[in-house]
């Protein structure tokens, strides 16, 4: 069985042979729920003299934001990253088919009324990198090594 398995237990062979294709680093899951919730009421808070379309699109555009944005974020922070541009950009990538997953989602059998589409595709291209930045930025102030530098 030895001569199956080799000396640890595992067959080797280069495609078992699985490594990390980057380092990941670790997330705090306290720091990532704040900076998550509190990203869309700062901008809300900020821009609220525009019509009060920030506060409205936070009921309109959290479910959006809860299933795209989560699994993005919790990636990119998996692997590191902490740029802004690199959040802001690819949450309007994501923004264009997550925008058509949530109007068929919710007008499903009503093909001909693309409202949904365009009001995600619209509003959505502005408030997920503004969410985004947001979010990225708070996470960044939150994070304990910033106040606590010498402790780990």
């Amino acid at each position: 069985m030895t001569e199956i398995t080799g000396n640890n237990g595992v067959i080797q062979r280069p495609w078992f042979a699985m490594k990390p294709s980057r380092e990941t680093h670790l997330i705090d899951p306290l720091v990532f729920v704040g900076a998550f919730v509190s990203a869309p009421i700062v901008i809300a808070i900020i821009f609220c003299w525009a019509l009060f379309i920030p506060v409205i699109a936070i009921g309109f555009g959290f479910a959006p934001y809860l299933l795209f944005g989560t699994p993005l974020y919790l990636w990119l922070l998996s692997r590191g990253e902490v740029r802004v541009w690199v959040f802001a950009l690819l949450s309007f990538l994501v923004n264009i088919p997550g925008s058509g997953v949530m109007a068929m989602w919710q007008r499903i059998g009503y093909w001909e009324q693309l409202d949904l589409l365009q009001l995600y595709l619209g509003f959505g291209s502005i408030f997920a990198p503004a969410w985004s930045i947001t979010f990225i930025m708070l996470y960044r102030s939150y994070r304990r090594d910033r106040f606590l530098p010498h402790q780990s």
